[in-house]
């Protein structure tokens, strides 16, 4: 059974600028823009000495504010997509080259996470919708089709590269 690995706790992935936020404010209004803007939920955030927020701060902030009802760690694949297929699922992933549509995957695709292969950032992205893929609601415009639609497809098979994920039950 394919396990989430990461060598790091939750609120140790400090995600830099606003991207958890940004996609916390996915799921508190995925279809209106009377929910938190990324702004109101980042300049909220618990440590503000540091750049970046962990999703487990985000997330309680939406329930704090009654925006969602409960979340949970996601840790197999096989979880991940029972959840994505009834609830939204904010994740983490790492950024090898964010200049790709696929930039969790190493330069080297043979690695996985625990081989310890550097990344350069963490990033948050939310999951909406799975069949034989998941699609990933993303922050970064679309490289292959250079627009700013935000939906990529992320494949089952990249599940290794997850770093920690929450499925969320909305209200």
């Amino acid at each position: 059974m394919d396990q989430i690995i990461s060598k790091f706790r939750p609120a140790e992935i400090q995600l830099p600028f606003q991207c958890t936020a940004l996609a916390a404010s996915f799921i508190a209004s995925p279809y209106s823009l009377n929910g938190p803007t990324s702004s109101d939920i980042y300049n909220r955030r618990k440590n503000k000495r540091r750049a970046g927020m962990p999703l487990t701060d985000a997330l309680d902030l939406l329930q704090e504010d009654k925006l969602i009802k409960s979340y949970r760690k996601v840790s197999t694949l096989d979880e991940l997509i029972e959840e994505v297929s009834s609830n939204p699922v904010i994740l983490t992933l790492p950024v090898y080259d964010k200049m790709t549509d696929t930039f969790w995957k190493s330069p080297i695709h043979k690695h996985l996470p625990d081989e310890k292969v550097p990344f350069q950032l963490a990033h948050a992205v939310v999951f909406i919708h799975t069949k034989d893929e998941f699609m990933m609601r993303n922050s970064w415009k679309n490289k292959t089709k250079n627009t700013v639609e935000c939906h990529v497809m992320f494949p089952h098979a990249d599940f290794k590269y997850i770093l920690e994920a929450y499925s969320v039950n909305a209200t």
